[in-house]
């Protein structure tokens, strides 16, 4: 098996606990960063942060954004297709492959995703937490906002959006751990944690730069 790529569902009995991982990838990189966090947790709007940070040398990877578009190609909310996804391990490996691509071929790369640690386990990697209640509220926000007349908000029901992201978290870490065991890696085996709850777009993307910034420095011996 190329360890390069990800591993098919049940191809071989692999860990992908953060100490089995980096046997297999030693060596660290100064200039890669994955983003990790549960759905609705912020990470597209933090990737579109560090792209207007960092500028266009980076590549950028985002795969909310890959599998928002494939679930609008279906006619489907992202929730639903989650659920779809769960039982067609194919969408997840070709954006997985995507993601591992990406980190093999570009030394400056960001990611984000709830596995981008483990398809580019070279990198600066930050994970993000929020609370679901706050991640709900979020997402039940973004759909009033979506809704195209006035009666379509008035259907949203935020207890509705709060059970639909409870279900999705479910959902991907029963997936994901079927396809990558050991995935979850505990908050230590991050090399940021951002709690992200009271802070705004901008305050997160500052704490994030400056993570980046101390690893590149360490990397560097500076």
């Amino acid at each position: 098996m190329n360890d390069t790529l990800p591993a098919p569902v049940g191809a071989l009995a692999l860990s992908y606990d953060k100490a089995s991982i980096l046997a297999r990838f030693p060596l660290r990189a100064a200039y890669q960063m994955t983003i990790t966090s549960a759905s609705a947790g912020g990470r597209s709007t933090l990737l579109e942060g560090l792209r207007a940070a960092l500028g266009e040398g980076f590549a950028y990877v985002s795969a909310g954004s890959f599998m928002r578009k494939i679930a609008a190609t279906l006619g489907m909310s992202i929730e639903q297709f989650a659920e779809h996804a769960s039982r067609n391990p194919d969408y997840d490996a070709r954006c997985d492959k995507m993601m591992a691509d990406a980190a093999l071929e570009s030394e400056q790369f960001v990611g984000e995703g709830r596995v981008p640690h483990i398809m580019a386990p070279r990198a600066f990697h930050v994970r993000i937490v929020c609370p679901v209640q706050v991640r709900a509220e979020r997402r039940f926000l973004q759909l009033r906002m979506q809704a195209r007349d006035r009666r379509a908000k008035r259907r949203l029901k935020y207890v509705e959006t709060l059970k639909a992201v409870l279900d999705r978290d479910i959902t991907d870490a029963e997936r994901y751990e079927a396809l990558y065991p050991g995935y979850d890696w505990p908050d230590e085996h991050f090399d940021l944690v951002v709690e992200n709850e009271c802070l705004s777009p901008e305050q997160t993307l500052e704490k994030v730069l400056a993570g980046f910034s101390e690893h590149r420095k360490r990397f560097n011996g500076s």
